[in-house]
């Protein structure tokens, strides 16, 4: 039986994975997102195997786009969390995460802003962090508008 794992090079739980797979007898094979081009993925390399898409957010860089063009050429069958991919295609993304849990679970007040014009927020002080992050990289506590506007 194949395995692919799709994932990034900061991914601290990749070596671990392909350890277990190991251990299952599991023919593995690793690929990064940063390797992989959009345009030249297509649906016959993906018809074989099972696949693992790993969190393509903890490098800093988004490679959602790749992740979601993969997971539509895999079958049911083929693809960890498959479902989730399928009914929520941004999951990972912690904006996403905060507006569909605003109106169930209770979450700090956040603000999601494009461009520093945009900027709204009169009370500090803020924790900001990029929405392509991860880990606590890209995470600022800000005491005034002054900082803000310049992370």
């Amino acid at each position: 039986m194949n395995l692919t794992i799709i994932s990034t090079r900061s991914d601290r739980s990749l070596k671990r994975i392909v350890e277990e797979s190991g251990n299952k007898k599991l023919k593995t094979e690793v690929f990064f997102y940063k390797d992989l081009k959009l345009e030249g993925l297509k649906p016959k390399d993906f018809s074989k195997g099972f696949f693992i898409l790993r969190d393509p957010y903890n490098s800093g860089r988004d490679f959602s786009g790749i992740l979601r063009k993969i997971a539509s050429f895999l079958k049911e069958n083929q693809l960890l969390d498959y479902k989730t991919y399928t009914k929520y295609p941004l999951y990972e993304d912690k904006l996403f995460q905060s507006m569909f849990f605003k109106n169930t679970v209770k979450n700090p007040k956040f603000w999601h802003f494009k461009k520093p014009e945009d900027i709204c927020i009169n009370t500090f002080p803020v924790i900001v962090k990029k929405r392509i992050s991860s880990r606590g990289k890209d995470v600022f506590l800000i005491k005034n508008k002054e900082k803000l506007v310049r992370v």
